[in-house]
């Protein structure tokens, strides 16, 4: 008798985080038609660099299923430490390349911006140096542009930590790194989204306006 179903395990979601819903959605797919056709999928996003880990999760599930079948056994099988090392791999490939192409795209939405400036600057003078926003810089402009959950302490750490860059070159507009940041949606949470922050451990923030905000009783001149 063939198997009529495939088990998808509840850390589906935490192992494919890095994907969007499209590609979660082509990678569930193509686990239903390999369990039923046996037909190997034609992926085109970063869903094939973990379709190898969940390949080998349905022919494992499908061994089990048709051993007891036979037999009524069902032996006990887990993962090697080389499956979960090839796994973890993987997983980091796919969250490089996802990064990548965050990056690619800021870069090429900043540069469009710069077409555009040249377009209409015509005798313009050229643009002020780049200058480093503070986080009240940032947090205002995210309220005007109505952005309710951005957290600029978030954006601020993420960019002191990389020298202000964008891919490899240095950042010229702060303000098209928010909207792009913003618009991806993730607020700098792509890594550790679930694990509740700790602000008091947020070392990076310094000065009396961070530690009056997160503490009502601070004084300064203590």
């Amino acid at each position: 008798m063939a198997v009529s179903f495939i088990k998808v395990y509840f850390d589906f979601e935490e192992r494919t985080e890095m994907l969007t819903d499209e590609e979660r959605g082509r990678l569930l797919l193509a686990m239903l038609r390999y369990a039923k056709n046996s037909l190997p999928p034609d992926l085109p996003g970063n869903e094939c660099y973990l379709w190898p880990v969940f390949k080998m999760d349905i022919d494992r599930d499908l061994e089990v299923y048709n051993t007891k079948v036979e037999n009524g056994l069902r032996p006990k099988q887990k993962r090697t430490e080389a499956n979960r090392s090839e796994l973890k791999r993987i997983e980091a490939k796919t969250s490089e390349n996802k990064r990548n192409r965050e990056e690619q795209e800021q870069e090429q939405e900043q540069e469009q911006e710069q077409e555009q400036d040249k377009e209409y600057m015509g005798d313009k003078p050229p643009r002020p140096r780049f200058e480093k926003p503070t986080i009240d810089d940032v947090r205002a402009y995210a309220t005007e542009r109505g952005y309710t959950s951005f957290q600029p302490e978030r954006f601020i750490d993420y960019y002191t930590a990389n020298g202000w860059k964008v891919g490899k070159n240095p950042m010229k507009d702060w303000r098209a790194a928010v909207r792009s940041w913003a618009a991806r949606g993730d607020q700098g949470q792509t890594h550790n989204r679930d694990k509740p922050t700790n602000p008091a451990l947020e070392y990076s923030q310094r000065g009396n306006d961070y530690y009056e905000h997160y503490f009502d009783d601070y004084d300064p001149l203590a």
